[in-house]
């Protein structure tokens, strides 16, 4: 899963120029503006609320940003206000000049950097350009992803931290802006875009609490599954859609930790079970499981899972957290 985030910039008049510089532009080797074109940079912006991570993950006031974003790769998409008018209607992109699924690196100042290319703005482009992000970077990602959307999974296993980030995706809404001046002379210094990220996936929060010393409760290993839950989605970075497949419905793995490492307190040994899932609702006939499987149990005792079907109501929300409390006794 995925940082997507977009701005919209202008440029300067249309001519046939522009699928001409497709392919210069993409592969050019200087990295100097001129009358026709200037090159582009980009830096993270704010970050709406990633409470996603154990660490929240944004630029603070400081402009310092988070370790955890740091590294991270992001896909970059450039298209022509006319592709991005198309592709929120659905269709198909036309023009011949893009930047599709760029590569670019989070640096320690909140830059990206882009090690394969340079993007260029054509400056003698009167039509808005919509540069659109999103991490992490996946080789194959196709411009379809803009427009008619793309199939994506949430991976059943997330019980490592890594596991479940790769499920991660963050979206941003284009917005209408331009960093160059819009008539002759140019400034030709590299600009920078900043771009917004926000989440596009609900992170589920499970804390789990068993009786401490009770034999009945001990065990080498605990798993905590959720059960239920929709693990394919039609994915639109641009409008930021996500269209689960009700027909795809499994259980997410959310903790595998050995019984030892829970916190425990007033005899109450405590565990958090956390995964990332796509946005989806409260399905009265198939309602979200909560199952507990303790794991090697003392002596001849056998595994055993408890499950809960009492989870309250409730809608996974886009950008939110959902929080269960589950304790046995």
């Amino acid at each position: 899963m995925a940082l997507a985030a977009g701005m919209m910039l202008s440029c300067s008049d249309s001519d046939s120029r522009l699928d001409d510089d497709a392919s210069k532009v993409q592969n050019a080797a200087d990295n100097s503006g001129s009358m026709d074109r200037i090159p582009m940079r980009f830096r993270v912006g704010n970050i709406a609320e990633l409470s996603i991570s154990s660490k929240t993950t944004r630029a603070d006031a400081s402009g310092l940003i988070d370790p955890s974003i740091i590294g991270k790769e992001i896909g970059l998409f450039v298209i022509l206000d006319t592709d991005y008018q198309r592709a929120l209607n659905g269709q198909e992109l036309k023009s011949g000049f893009r930047y599709s699924n760029i590569r670019g690196i989070v640096q320690s100042d909140g830059s990206i950097e882009i090690p394969d290319t340079i993007i260029y703005h054509p400056l003698y482009q009167q039509s808005e350009m919509a540069v659109i992000a999103y991490s992490p970077y996946r080789a194959d990602m196709p411009d379809s992803v803009l427009y008619k959307g793309e199939i994506l999974q949430i991976n059943d296993n997330q019980t490592t931290p890594d596991l479940m980030f790769e499920n991660d995706l963050l979206v941003g809404t284009p917005a209408i802006g331009n960093p160059f001046r819009a008539t002759p002379p140019y400034d030709l210094t590299p600009q920078t875009v900043s771009l917004t990220f926000s989440h596009s996936y609900c992170r589920l929060i499970v804390d789990v609490e068993l009786p401490y010393g009770d034999e009945e409760f001990t065990c080498e290993n605990v798993l905590v599954n959720m059960n239920n839950i929709s693990l394919e989605a039609k994915v639109n970075i641009l409008a930021d859609t996500v269209m689960v497949d009700t027909s795809s419905i499994s259980s997410v793995q959310m903790l595998n930790t050995p019984y030892n490492t829970g916190t425990i307190e007033n005899d109450v040994i405590s565990y958090r079970a956390t995964a990332i899932i796509f946005p989806q609702q409260y399905d009265n006939q198939r309602p979200p499981e909560i199952a507990i499987t303790l794991q090697n149990r003392p002596g001849d005792l056998a595994d055993t899972t408890i499950v809960r079907q009492d989870v309250h109501y409730t809608d996974f929300i886009k950008g939110r957290d959902v929080r269960y409390s589950v304790r046995i006794e």
